[in-house]
């Protein structure tokens, strides 16, 4: 082997465990979960009456959800609501999904992830 094909393939090993080092923390990197002490929603459309906040345990952590029903007592079909990885349940994009769902006629159960929003945990 060359002295040239040698360094050439060093420095290929070389980007590749760099890039296999950074792709191993780069989902932490974009997804940092962000915690907050309270959620704020825009009343715009659900109106408070119809939105409870429930939480629950999940593996020694609690989970925080939001739960949006329908007027009446009508049994209905119930969402299950999980938002991306960017976020939490009160961010805008996410929240407005909610609502639509809603808005389409149907109840909607949208939780937040460990670590995400108020839920306790690390995100995984």
């Amino acid at each position: 082997m060359t002295a040239r094909r040698a360094r050439s393939l060093t420095a290929s090993l070389m980007v590749v465990a760099l890039v296999g080092v950074s792709g191993c923390k780069l989902d932490a990197l974009i997804f940092d979960p962000t915690a907050v002490d309270a959620y704020s929603f825009s009343t715009a459309i659900v109106p408070d009456s119809l939105r409870s906040v429930l939480n629950f345990p999940s593996g020694g952590e609690t989970l925080y959800a939001v739960r949006l029903r329908r007027p009446g007592a009508a049994p209905r079909l119930t969402v299950l609501l999980s938002h991306g990885k960017g976020g939490d349940i009160s961010r805008d994009r996410e929240w407005e999904r909610a609502q639509a769902i809603w808005q389409a006629g149907y109840d909607v159960v949208a939780y937040d992830y460990r670590g995400y929003g108020r839920s306790t945990g690390e995100s995984t």
